[in-house]
């Protein structure tokens, strides 16, 4: 698969407060770091206050999530972190 990275990355933040839209993007690879397992849970809108889904990932794992333009993403961890990007090109 072919990634554009259209931003920096910077680390998820841990609570819906402190939640990100990564730039705006429809896309971001997320990676964790550390070496236990994190929950990343998505939220729907700017608002940011329903929570659209979650998942599992694994220590030292990454995954792409789309998702809408303001949709927000946070982590149960400090160590994960995230950058948008780009996989229509």
């Amino acid at each position: 698969m072919s990634v554009r990275f259209i931003g920096a990355e910077a680390a998820a933040g841990t609570s819906a407060g402190a939640s990100s839209n990564f730039e705006l993007a429809t896309e971001v690879r997320l990676v964790n770091l550390a070496g236990a397992e994190a929950t990343i849970t998505i939220l729907n809108g700017a608002s940011g206050t329903n929570v659209q889904g979650s998942f599992t990932l694994e220590a030292g794992a990454s995954e792409y999530v789309s998702k809408d333009m303001e949709d927000r993403i946070y982590a149960s961890a400090a160590t994960v972190k995230g950058v948008p990007i780009n996989t229509r090109r």
